[in-house]
C-alpha cells in the first residue's frame, strides 16, 4: 500500500488483498480524512451506515450484519421510517435488523 501527494490531490494505491476487516476500516478511514468528509454516524462494528440523497430528502440506513442486537448512535430528533418513531441518541437495530433514518437535506453534504 502506498499514498502520495501531488499538487492539491492525494492518491492510495493498494496491491494486495487484506484478511483482516479491520485494515480496510483503518484505509476507508484515512481516505475519507484525506478528502475531508467526515461521516454522520460512527456505527459499531458489525453495524453499516450508508446515506441516500436528492435536494427533496436525505434517509439514513443502517444495517446491523451481526446476530447480536445493536444500539447505534444517530442524529437525535429525526423520523425512523420503517416504525415512525423519532430517534433517540440511538437506535436499537436487531440481529440483522434495518432502520432508516430521515434526517435534514443538509446532512448529506457531510458523508457518503
Amino acid at each position: 500500500m502506498t499514498r502520495n501527494e501531488f499538487g492539491d490531490g492525494i492518491g492510495w494505491y493498494v496491491g494486495t488483498i487484506v484478511e483482516e476487516t479491520e485494515f480496510y476500516d483503518k484505509l476507508i478511514a484515512s481516505v475519507l480524512n484525506d478528502a475531508e468528509i467526515r461521516p454522520i454516524v460512527q456505527p459499531p462494528p458489525g453495524v453499516e451506515a450508508a446515506t441516500r440523497a436528492s435536494a427533496e430528502r436525505t434517509l439514513l440506513f443502517l444495517i446491523n450484519h451481526t446476530p447480536e442486537q445493536q444500539t447505534p448512535s444517530v442524529p437525535l430528533g429525526n423520523r425512523e421510517l420503517l416504525t415512525g418513531r423519532q430517534t433517540g441518541e440511538t437506535v436499537k437495530l436487531e440481529p440483522f435488523g434495518v432502520a432508516v433514518v430521515e434526517l435534514p437535506v443538509q446532512s448529506a453534504k457531510s458523508s457518503d
